[in-house]
C-alpha cells in the first residue's frame, strides 16, 4: 500500500505547477461562460422560461414573485445504451426539471457550431419540486415493457410537497408521458443505472430493479447513509455499498415476505397518464396500484433497526447480475459518504465523513483473490465532506472535491506502484534544430 500527501517527497513531483493550475482554471472558466452564455441565448424571451435561470431577473414575472426558479441540482449524464452515447445536462428546479443535449459530444458537429451552440434544449418540465433526475440507458426491450417504444427514458425524484421526495418516476423523452410510478416509505437519496439495473437508494435500503421492464429484484439493507445523497457505486460489474453486518450475518437481497426488514416500497402506478403543453407538465389522474400484501402490510423503512456501528466504513461488493455477493472488507473506521468506480469497475474509490483521506482499492473477481489497498490518498487535517470523486480514463489520476470548495488531484498507477514521471510527467520537448 502506498501513502501520498501534499508534503511527503515522491508527492512533490507531480503537483501541478500554478501555470498549469492557472490554465486549466482559465479553460474552466471559458466552458463555464460557453454553457451559461448559450442556455440563456437559447431560452425564449418570455417570462415562463426566463424564471428558468436564478441569475437573470424577469421584470415580467408576476408581483409578490421573485421571478427566479431556485435550481435544486444540476449534472451532467449520459445514456450508455447507443453506440455513441449521447450527453445530456440535467437541471433540476423546485417547480420541474429541464434537459440539454450536449452537442459538441457528436461526431458531426463543427468547431464552430461546437462553440456557438453547444447546447440543445430538449425538454422543460413544470411540476413539483424534483430533487434529482437520471438518464435511463436505452437498451433493447421487449414489446410488452413499460419502456417499449419510449426511449429515452428518464427517472425522476420528486415529491407533492417540498422536501418530500419518496417518489421515482419513470418519464419518457420521446412522448413527454410519465410511464411508471414508485412510491417508498423513505425519501429518496439517489437512483443509478446501467445497461441492466435501475437502482434507487434509500437511507438505509437499495432497492434493484430490471431496466427492462422495471421489476423488483433485489432488496440490500445498507449501513444508513450519513448524508441525503445516497453512497453506492454502480459499474458494468459491481455493485458496491456499505454493508450494515458482516457479509455472513444474513442479507439474501430478495424481495420476499421474509425480507428481514419488511419491503420499501408503498405501491406502484402503472400507466401514469400525462400530456405536455407549451413546456408545461400537468399530470392526469394516476391509477395507482397497490403491491402484493406483503409490499403493502410491510413496516415503513423508518422501522428498521439500527445497524452496530463496529461495521461502520465497512464495503459489500456484489456482483451487479446476480446479485451474489463477491468481497466485503473494511475501507475505513468511519461511515462512508462516497463510493466510485473507474470506468472498468477494477478500481473503488472510498471516502468517509471525516474527508481526510481517500482510499483505492483494485477489486479482483473472486476467487482471485481479495481487494488490494493501492493508495491513501491524503486530503488534509480539517473535517470536510468529500462530494465527488473522479478516476480518468487511462487511470493515471483521481480528482477529488471537497465541501470547503477545494479541488484536489492526485497521480496514481492502476498497478499502486508510486508515479514516476515515465508514467505521468509529459515528454519533453524535441531539441531544437541543429544549424546548417
Amino acid at each position: 500500500m502506498s501513502s501520498w500527501g501534499p508534503t511527503s517527497d515522491g508527492w512533490k513531483g507531480y503537483m501541478l505547477s500554478a501555470e498549469s493550475m492557472s490554465s486549466a482554471v482559465s479553460g474552466v472558466s471559458t466552458v463555464a461562460s460557453e454553457v451559461v452564455g448559450a442556455l440563456s441565448s437559447s431560452i425564449p424571451s418570455n417570462s415562463s422560461f426566463l424564471s428558468y435561470f436564478p441569475g437573470r431577473e424577469d421584470s415580467a414575472a408576476p408581483s409578490g414573485s421573485s421571478g427566479r426558479d431556485h435550481v435544486v441540482s444540476v449534472l451532467f449524464d449520459v445514456d450508455e445504451g447507443p453506440e455513441e452515447t449521447p450527453h445530456f445536462l440535467c437541471v433540476c428546479y423546485t417547480n420541474g426539471f429541464q434537459i440539454w443535449e450536449v452537442l459538441d459530444t457528436a461526431a458531426d458537429m463543427t468547431q464552430a457550431t461546437r462553440e456557438t451552440q453547444p447546447l440543445r434544449e430538449v425538454l422543460s418540465v413544470r411540476q413539483g419540486p424534483t430533487r434529482l433526475v437520471k438518464v435511463l440507458a436505452s437498451v433493447p426491450v421487449t414489446e410488452g415493457s413499460i419502456l417499449a417504444g419510449k426511449q429515452p427514458a428518464l427517472a425522476v425524484v420528486s415529491g407533492d410537497e417540498p422536501g418530500d421526495n419518496n417518489l421515482v418516476r419513470i418519464f419518457s423523452m420521446k412522448t413527454h408521458d410519465y410511464l411508471h410510478e414508485m412510491r417508498f416509505h423513505g425519501d429518496v437519496h439517489a437512483v443509478a443505472c446501467n445497461r441492466a439495473l435501475l437502482i434507487v437508494a434509500l437511507k438505509n435500503q437499495l432497492l434493484l430493479h430490471a431496466l427492462t421492464d422495471l421489476a423488483p429484484l433485489h432488496a440490500f439493507s445498507t449501513f444508513p447513509s450519513p448524508t441525503t445523497t445516497g453512497v453506492l457505486a454502480l459499474g458494468p460489474r459491481w455493485l458496491a455499498y456499505p454493508s450494515w453486518q458482516p457479509l455472513g450475518g444474513g442479507d439474501p437481497g430478495g424481495i420476499a415476505p421474509a425480507n428481514t426488514f419488511g419491503s420499501a416500497y408503498m405501491d406502484i402506478g402503472v400507466g401514469v397518464a400525462g400530456s405536455l403543453s407549451s413546456g408545461a407538465k400537468s399530470l392526469g389522474e394516476m391509477g395507482l396500484r397497490t403491491l402484493s400484501s406483503y409490499m403493502s402490510s410491510s413496516p415503513p423503512v423508518g422501522h428498521l433497526r439500527e445497524p452496530s456501528i463496529e461495521y461502520a466504513g465497512t464495503v459489500t461488493v456484489r456482483d451487479a447480475t446476480s446479485g451474489e455477493a463477491v468481497h466485503t472488507f473494511r475501507a475505513h473506521d468511519a461511515p462512508l459518504t462516497l463510493l466510485r468506480f473507474d470506468a472498468s469497475s477494477s478500481l473503488l474509490v472510498t471516502a468517509a465523513v471525516d474527508g481526510h483521506n481517500i482510499n483505492l482499492f483494485h477489486l479482483e473477481a473472486s476467487p482471485c483473490g481479495p481487494p488490494r489497498h493501492l493508495y491513501r490518498l491524503v486530503r488534509g487535517v480539517t473535517a470536510t465532506t468529500i462530494q465527488d470523486i473522479t478516476v480518468s480514463e487511462d487511470l493515471r489520476w483521481v480528482a477529488v472535491t471537497s465541501s470547503h470548495g477545494t479541488a484536489h488531484v492526485y497521480a496514481i498507477n492502476p498497478d499502486g506502484c508510486p508515479p514516476a514521471a515515465d508514467t505521468h510527467a509529459p515528454p519533453p520537448p524535441p531539441p531544437p534544430p541543429a544549424p546548417s
